[in-house]
C-alpha cells in the first residue's frame, strides 16, 4: 500500500532510517511535500528545498530573546547578496518545525541548496554566525 506522496506503509521498525510522521504513515526521510500538510506548509517546504542559499529563522511569538536576535540576523543577512532569509513561526507551523528538527527558539538554520550546513540555537554568538553566513555567499 502506498500514500498520495508514493512512500510505502510499513512497520516502523522494518529499518533504522524511516521515521513516522503525520497520520501514522511511515516514509522515507527524506524530504517532500507533508502528507496531511496544509498549503502553507507545503509552500514554506518548496521554498526551503528549493533555495540556492537561505538562512531560516524558526521563533515563537512570546519569545523575549527572539525578538532581540531578529534584527540582528536580519542585519547580518542584509549585508550578502547570496542568503535570503525566511521567517517561520513555530506555534503556527508546528510541522515545518518539527521536520526540520527545531524544538527550540530562535533557532537558525543556514542551508544551501535545500541542505543544512549550520544550525544555531538559543544563544549563538554573531561572529559565528556572520562567518557560516560569509562562507554560505562564496558557495
Amino acid at each position: 500500500m502506498r500514500t498520495q506522496n508514493g512512500c510505502r506503509v510499513v512497520p516502523p521498525v522494518m529499518h533504522p532510517r524511516i521515521v513516522r510522521i503525520a497520520a501514522g504513515v511511515v516514509c522515507c526521510s527524506r524530504m517532500h511535500m507533508g502528507y496531511g500538510m496544509t498549503e502553507q506548509e507545503n509552500a514554506l517546504l518548496e521554498r526551503i528545498r528549493t533555495a540556492a542559499a537561505l538562512a531560516v529563522y524558526f521563533s515563537t511569538p512570546h519569545c523575549t530573546v527572539c525578538g532581540v536576535l531578529r534584527p540582528k540576523v536580519e542585519a547580518e543577512i542584509a549585508k550578502r547578496a547570496a542568503v535570503d532569509f525566511l521567517y517561520i513561526d513555530s506555534e503556527a507551523y508546528p510541522a515545518v518545525a518539527a521536520q526540520h528538527m527545531v524544538f527550540a527558539a530562535p533557532t537558525v538554520l543556514v542551508l544551501i541548496e535545500g541542505k543544512e550546513y549550520r544550525r544555531f540555537s538559543r544563544n549563538f554568538s554573531m561572529e559565528d554566525f556572520a562567518f557560516a553566513l560569509d562562507r554560505a555567499d562564496l558557495l
